[in-house]
């Protein structure tokens, strides 16, 4: 385990987030191989938890028969370019797979957290800033909408659960994660930039840059699912997101650009699409005060951070944002 990694396993478990209640049982983890899953799993192995883990499209499928005291479900096919091309995916893992587990958190009596996304909140109507409890406009025209779509039905079966079957539920809404594990042909803004700062090619826009995004690095992101799964209310859904992170697309690259100067060496510049088309698909700030109430802070902040590029068997496969001491 790279170093970078351990450091920040470390810094999730001594959070003060009742871990006891963690230690000797069972969870279920879906989505285990993936960038939130795998720190996870990480995480729950040094508090001394049992993790159970499912992997990918598996989560749909394939649901362990076994006795488990809490389940996560961070399995979905989270990038854009795996929404735009495996629709069937994005439905199977957010909705059959939600449902599927739950029926074993209802026989097991086990807590669920499901993993859902800003995305859920659509583009906003009136308010950047948004709580848990605002909602924008999604155009049921536009495919891509199906990612988000089916995080609401999903959102709406742990309620139903909840309701219905006495399940203690728990939702948390993620702003756009940033750490180990990113997938450079992912097709999101993030993969796109770094794989073009490793490639010493210019960073590509398509759109005007001035589209706002939300961020949370991965170590922060996975505490906060851990103060919520430990002392969230019941059937209740927090944000998770560090409104210091706020910013254009157009900033976001400039930093990746930045970076690849001061970290690699390497001269890159940006070009902006020809058209003057602002993509706002999403482009929310979500509000995490209901979150913070729980004892969560954001630790990390985009523009103290770093990017460390690692190489493995001489292919750059991996990001890393770290924080650079003040």
């Amino acid at each position: 385990m790279h170093k970078i990694i351990k450091e920040d396993i470390s810094a999730i478990v001594e959070q003060p987030i009742e871990r006891q209640k963690l230690k000797d049982k069972k969870v279920i983890v879906t989505g285990a191989s993936g960038m939130i899953g795998g720190y996870i799993c990480k995480a729950l192995e040094q508090i001394g938890a049992i993790a159970i883990t499912v992997r990918g499209r598996d989560a749909a499928k394939y649901i362990p028969k076994c006795k488990c005291d809490y389940i996560i479900h961070a399995a979905s096919s989270s990038s854009p370019k795996q929404a735009r091309e495996d629709y069937d995916g994005v439905v199977s893992a957010n909705i059959d797979a939600t449902r599927n587990l739950l029926r074993l958190a209802k026989q097991e009596s086990a807590v669920f957290l499901f993993i859902s996304s800003g995305s859920i909140y659509g583009n906003p109507i009136n308010n950047e800033i948004v709580s848990e409890n605002d909602y924008g406009y999604i155009d049921l025209s536009d495919p891509r909408t199906i990612y988000a779509e089916s995080k609401r039905l999903g959102e709406s079966i742990c309620l139903a659960y909840s309701k219905e079957f006495g399940v203690k539920t728990h939702i948390a809404r993620l702003a756009s994660v940033l750490g180990p594990g990113i997938d450079l042909d992912g097709g999101g803004v993030h993969s796109d930039f770094l794989r073009n700062a490793l490639n010493n090619e210019n960073i590509v826009i398509k759109s005007d840059g001035l589209a706002k995004r939300s961020f949370i690095y991965l170590a922060d992101c996975v505490s906060a699912l851990f103060y919520i799964l430990l002392k969230g209310n019941n059937a209740t859904s927090y944000n998770i997101s560090n409104t210091a992170n706020y910013t254009t697309i157009r900033n976001y690259a400039k930093a990746v650009a930045q970076v690849a100067m001061n970290v690699l060496g390497k001269q890159i510049d940006i070009d902006y699409a020809k058209t003057s088309n602002t993509n706002l698909l999403y482009g929310s700030n979500y509000q995490s005060d209901r979150l913070e109430k729980l004892g969560w802070k954001s630790s990390l902040s985009l523009w103290r951070e770093r990017f460390c590029l690692l190489r493995n068997n001489d292919l750059f496969n991996r990001a890393i944002v770290r924080k650079i001491a003040s």
